[in-house]
């Protein structure tokens, strides 16, 4: 019986990721699980952060990545790269990721002609501020190229339909994944990293609040500050500690400083070592302004972790106020809900399970590849 040699689809993934943060991470999973495919992938991203290349180059060839400078919501540059990538590499597909692309990622797809277009946004408009119907207004003339559309939950997929973004026919939902195997071997004996020279010795005495996440304006920083300034005097063993980098770390630096909060916030930097953050971690906080579905909570609940978030539809997706976690609006309310988890090892610990037991079947990564895979394949004959 003769075989047939099947030609390997090729596949360009396009985004848009100043600092390393969780859009890397979704499309490393991605790559991940497909790598025993019969695919072949390139990647675009606006940004200048080099640990995001580093971080594929064992699954993606050094000639198959391109960075181009950091562009929030128009690149030129990633315009006429990705019509260049398309044309002269004879790409099948191309896969757009979050709003901030959406504009050089369609434009450069559509000057090369690229009929095959597929679009994760990760988050809804609510990004763009006072400039959100611009986006919508985007998805919607997009609508008619899109091939398909990957929301991350359900109650995405409702927003979508209930904006009347694109026709219901083009999503697939496929929720966000973790490794819980990988993330168990997170830990400092695997990884160069230096946390335990940053945190005092006195951590096991402290209840420790943890936030991971880039220092910019979506994750809110500031946020924990202001809660860790109402919480100094009568909770001095309540310790914030916030890991990553970012633009507002020299801000938070000063603010911290400014209101003598040394003692009370440490800021780590980034870190690799996630088993052991979560290992002294009490409570993982997560103050963003909006999100997808943020990985921060899925490392949390896998970890059985409680969880404080602001209540925003991508926190939503993962949490229920008053069974996993609590969900508030604002300073003084984050800090009352922190005192009660304080109060309360038992509630703690009891959340933490809760969470653990509603979404264990989001801790492995390759349950994506079959409907991933699927997407990619839509077409073939």
């Amino acid at each position: 019986m003769l075989t047939v040699d099947r030609k390997k689809k090729k596949i360009l993934f396009v985004f848009y990721e100043p600092h390393k943060s969780g859009i890397s991470r979704h499309i490393h999973y991605l790559l991940e699980v497909l790598q025993d495919d019969s695919f072949e992938f390139w990647l675009l991203c606006s940004g200048h952060d080099q640990k995001i290349l580093r971080s594929f180059q064992y699954l993606i060839p050094t000639d198959n990545m391109v960075m181009v400078p950091s562009n929030r919501f128009f690149s030129l540059k990633g315009l006429l790269t990705t019509r260049k990538i398309l044309l002269q590499q004879d790409i099948d597909l191309i896969h757009i990721h979050n709003l901030q692309s959406i504009l050089w990622g369609y434009g450069g797809a559509l000057l090369a002609k690229c009929k095959n277009i597929i679009f994760t946004p990760h988050i809804d408009t609510e990004c763009a501020g006072r400039g959100q119907w611009f986006f919508r207004k985007m998805w919607r003339i997009f609508n008619p190229f899109t091939s398909s559309l990957v929301a991350l939950s359900q109650n995405q997929k409702e927003w979508l339909l209930q904006w009347k973004i694109i026709d219901e026919n083009k999503i697939t939902v496929i929720n966000n994944h973790i490794s819980r195997k990988e993330l168990l071997k997170s830990s400092s004996s695997h990884n160069q990293n230096v946390l335990p020279a940053l945190l005092p010795e006195t951590i096991a005495d402290k209840f420790v609040v943890t936030q991971i996440g880039r220092l910019d304006r979506q994750k809110n920083p500031f946020f924990l500050i202001r809660s860790a300034q109402l919480l100094k005097e009568q909770f001095p063993d309540i310790l914030f500690v916030l890991v990553g980098e970012g633009p507002l770390r020299a801000q938070l630096e000063k603010k911290i400083a400014t209101h003598n909060l040394q003692k009370n916030v440490i800021l780590t930097g980034h870190q690799d070592c996630i088993a052991d953050l979560y290992k002294i971690s009490d409570v993982i906080a997560c103050t963003s302004r909006w999100e997808g579905m943020p990985y921060i909570l899925l490392e949390a609940v896998c970890f059985k972790k409680a969880v404080i978030a602001t209540d925003i539809p991508g926190n939503r997706d993962l949490l229920i106020d008053g069974k996993n976690s609590f969900l508030v609006n604002n300073e003084k309310e984050f800090v009352k809900r922190l005192i009660t988890l304080r109060q309360s090892p038992e509630l703690k610990i009891k959340m933490g399970e809760a969470g653990f037991q509603m979404h264990k079947h989001l801790f492995d990564i390759y349950n994506m590849k079959e409907p991933i895979s699927a997407l990619y394949r839509i077409g073939d004959t």
